[in-house]
């Protein structure tokens, strides 16, 4: 036959294409087909007749794709013969354009389209095939035509293995010649939208694939980029843990040889502008990012970043390394009203100025490590001591911080690490548990400390097992500054609890209280109160203290306990070798007591050794408890015990607030037993005043205010003194308060007759008995009776003890029985005289008393008692003896 025409038309069928498709089978599930060819014998009897075929129509229809085809075939040419084709699809799955592709595309080009595009859709597809097929694909075009360029939609590009997809692709793909290129328009990675990007084989043959894109969103996605590629592994985890705010843009560039689709080149660049970005959880944030970060297959580098860290500028550069570490450097500028507004506390509040800084930022598989260096130049603070600092002094400062790098050793919990090296004395070391562990870092975020040291002075302090230790050399440490900076007891009342002898109570203790403390200080101040030479060590378990303290003032040791739960009393004991309170810290001492009644400590208090005012007073021994109510505080002296060699005190008393009265008063009772009443005033100062004398003074007193804050204008009490025979001595008037205006001493200077020879060695008595009552700080006696061998003296009147003065009348009669040195002169001359005088004596003793009595008023200060002579009347002269 010369032709014909064939019309075809059927449905799952397959068509066989020998050696032009890797699978020559392509099944059909529909076709229709009008075809019309002629043949045209040849020249030679031995050549195949010319065979010419017109494809008027072909449709056809599968699972991957619907279309029609039309042109035209002839035989001959180079050998495969002619062809003019060209067609449409409106109707294609993306996913399966590797099946369609001739074998003259190379293996490995069919590989990466096939893994490449693993979902999309056309809607639009055509195609065109012109020329000698043996010159297929028409490199060179003037041999020929084809291409094939399909309208994509929805489709998934996964360009490189190991690096995330590209969803949503809208746009071209055109097969041309030998090469393919994708072009989207735009496209989705997470939340990033593709502006423009291409996917170029120049060469099926042997040319590598190169991809270029850009895209912009949240800077996040961004990082999540790097995070799901080969190159988190590379680079060493460095953002493993990033968080990024804001918007970013990403341009992406790719060489993959197709051959060896294992070692892609890449690179891109991300730029940020005012982003926040937390490198991880364990750094604290950088803030208003803007930059360059720039990577590729095996680094990631930090460009011309700049930024704010911890409230100031910061310039920062960086990359990754071998082995994936990563290290950033960066000089930033601290200043003290950007570390107020980050975080405003006591401390934050007492510096000003600014001070340059170098940052080192390091990474390495994903275990991060920050030191921060400052010479703190231009930065002042108003701390206290040890770290109040000029703004010119140059103090070196280093912080390295380790974050927790591991938390799965530690059940998930995140632990850092801080050492701080300040100047070349002050070290921290501090290890803390985050208890927002996978939250980044922030300056206000709550911090469990799990162990911590510090040293003033005393070398680098190794981390204990557990707790907080601080070690201390220094010529002076005041606590009480810190005890106001922090805001009173609340902060540091437990901790210097142990080196007081009585304190105000503390709260739970906090975590960052140290558990052990060593001190050696030449002054250590508390309390309004100052120890010189002080060397302690203290040790702390829960609310319990045990201290160790050795300093000029006192010497022994000390238990604090806590208040228990809902309490504010907490209970101190101490055994001392030596407690001195100097003069000038007695008013100190009674400051202890300004504090509210309800928190003063119970008190378990001795001292082998009391030294008051440098009067040695002997063994002290205090007990004190804490009782009442809570609108009625007490508290009770259960004990108090002075025992010195010359003499014991024992008291018992109470402090409190009464019913329906807002002054607190102080109740007293005691009793001072005297075995040598002179050594007793000599120990106070005043030797040479009294020989013997023993006795007691006792009784009660009360006076509004504190214990040791004794107040005068109120005091109300009765007192008892009586001493046994004793002498006093040669003194001047006014050393004491009350036996200083009955200074015989004085009087004697003052008689008109002369009775030097019975005072001349001072006042011998036989005993002292008074009773006083004091009322509003008026002490009254109308009994003061002295007996003695020179005279009875009997006083009555008052004392104003607050103003130190007196209103006293003094009665003398001076003994005459045998000090008359004339009767003892005629003894020795004549006997008979002698035994007549002593008769005599007998006989008038009691008239001569009355006579040669006499009355004193004694007035004025006590320092300088004013003594007047009372005239007696004369009916107070005693009747002649008949």
């Amino acid at each position: 036959e010369a032709g014909g025409r064939l019309s075809l038309k059927g449905s799952d069928v397959v068509l066989r294409f020998p050696g032009l498709f890797e699978d020559p089978a392509v099944p059909l599930d529909r076709m229709a087909a009008e075809l019309k060819w002629t043949l045209t014998p040849a020249a030679r009897a031995d050549e195949p007749p010319a065979v010419e075929m017109a494809i008027e129509s072909f449709a056809f229809a599968n699972a991957d794709a619907a279309g029609q085809v039309s042109g035209r075939y002839r035989s001959g040419g180079k050998g495969a013969g002619i062809i003019d084709l060209s067609g449409r699809l409106e109707r294609a799955d993306a996913a399966r354009t590797w099946r369609y592709l001739p074998l003259v595309v190379s293996q490995p080009v069919r590989d990466w389209v096939r893994h490449a595009i693993p979902s999309g859709r056309s809607d639009d597809t055509r195609f065109v095939l012109k020329g000698d097929l043996h010159d297929f694909p028409y490199r060179d075009p003037g041999l020929g035509e084809f291409w094939i360029e399909s309208r994509l939609a929805d489709t998934r590009l996964d360009y490189a293995p190991g690096w995330p997809g590209i969803d949503q692709i809208r746009g071209t793909l055109r097969v041309e010649r030998a090469g393919m290129t994708i072009r989207a328009q735009a496209g989705r990675l997470w939340g990033l939208q593709m502006s423009e990007g291409q996917a170029v084989i120049a060469d099926f043959h042997d040319a590598p694939l190169e991809v270029q894109g850009s895209a912009e969103g949240p800077a996040q996605d961004m990082v999540r980029f790097v995070n799901e590629s080969e190159l988190h592994e590379r680079i060493g985890e460095v953002t493993r843990d990033m968080q990024v705010s804001g918007r970013a843009a990403l341009r992406l560039a790719l060489h993959l040889p197709l051959h060896d689709t294992a070692h892609p080149h890449l690179t891109g660049e991300v730029r940020l502008n005012g982003s926040e970005v937390v490198l991880g959880p364990d750094v604290p944030p950088f803030a208003g990012v803007s930059g360059r970060i720039e990577f590729d297959e095996h680094k990631l580098a930090l460009r011309d970043v700049q930024a704010r860290f911890l409230g100031g500028p910061l310039a920062l550069h960086g990359e990754t390394g071998e082995g994936g570490r990563f290290v950033a450097e960066g000089q930033g500028r601290l200043s003290a009203d950007n570390l107020l507004a980050l975080e405003d506390n006591e401390l934050t509040r007492r510096l000003s100025g600014e001070a340059d800084y170098r940052v080192h930022f390091e990474s390495v598989q994903g275990n991060i490590k920050l030191a921060l260096e400052s010479d703190t130049v231009g930065l002042a603070s108003a701390l206290p001591a040890p770290f109040a600092k000029a703004a010119q002094a140059n103090w070196p400062l280093r912080v390295d911080w380790t974050p927790s790098s591991s938390p799965a050793a530690h059940g998930g919990r995140a632990i850092d690490t801080l050492r701080l090296a300040w100047r070349d004395d002050i070290r921290l070391a501090l290890e803390g548990e985050r208890t927002q562990p996978g939250q980044p870092v922030r300056l206000r975020q709550p911090v469990r400390l799990r162990r911590g040291a510090f040293a003033l002075a005393s070398g680098e302090p190794a981390l204990p097992d557990a707790g907080f230790t601080a070690v201390l050399r220094a010529a002076d440490v005041d606590l009480d500054v810190w005890r106001a900076l922090f805001g009173g007891d609340e902060t540091v009342a437990a901790s210097a609890a142990p080196a007081a002898v009585a304190g105000a109570p503390s709260p739970v203790p906090s975590p960052w209280l140290p558990d052990s403390v060593s001190v050696i200080a030449g002054q250590v101040h508390f309390g309004g109160k100052t120890l010189h030479d002080v060397v302690l060590g203290a040790s702390r378990l829960g609310g319990f203290w045990r201290a160790n303290l050795r300093a000029r003032e006192l010497e022994g040791f000390f238990n604090w306990r806590e208040p228990a739960a809902g309490q504010r009393q907490g209970t101190l004991s101490a055994r001392l070798h030596r407690l001195e309170i100097p003069p000038n810290r007695v008013g100190d001492v009674e400051t202890l007591f300004d504090t509210g009644l309800d928190t003063l400590p119970a008190l378990d208090i001795v001292a082998d050794e009391l030294i008051l005012n440098h009067h040695r007073l002997g063994r002290l021994a205090l007990k004190a408890t804490n009782a009442g109510t809570a609108t009625a505080p007490v508290w009770r002296l259960n004990e108090l015990e002075i025992v010195h060699p010359a003499a014991r005190l024992t008291a018992q008393g109470s402090w409190e607030t009464r019913p329906g009265e807002r002054r607190r008063s102080t109740s007293l009772s005691f009793n001072l037993e005297l075995a040598d009443p002179g050594a007793l005033l000599a120990a106070f100062g005043f030797p040479d005043t009294l020989r013997d004398g023993a006795g007691r003074l006792g009784g009660r007193i009360g006076w509004n205010g504190s214990p040791l804050g004794l107040d005068y204008p109120s005091l109300e009490g009765e007192l008892t003194l009586a001493l046994g025979k004793g002498q006093f001595l040669k003194s001047d008037p006014g050393i004491a308060k009350l036996i200083g205006v009955v200074n015989l001493q004085s009087l004697r200077r003052r008689l008109n007759f002369d009775f030097g020879d019975v005072f001349a060695e001072g006042f011998v008595f036989d005993d002292i008995n008074a009773n006083v009552h004091v009322s509003h700080g008026i002490a009254r006696t109308d009994d003061f009776r002295m007996r003695g061998v020179p005279a009875q003296v009997r006083i009555h009147g008052e004392a104003n003890l607050a103003a130190e003065t007196q209103a006293l009348t003094v009665e003398v009669k001076p003994e005459l029985n045998a000090g008359l040195a004339s009767l003892a002169y005629a003894a020795l001359a004549n006997p008979a005289i002698g035994l007549g005088s002593f008769i005599a004596q007998l006989l008038l003793r009691e008239p001569l008393q009355q006579l040669f009595a006499y009355e004193y008023e004694v007035s004025g200060p006590w320092s300088d008692p004013q003594l007047v002579r009372k005239e007696r009347p004369v009916s107070d002269v005693p009747p002649a003896m008949p």
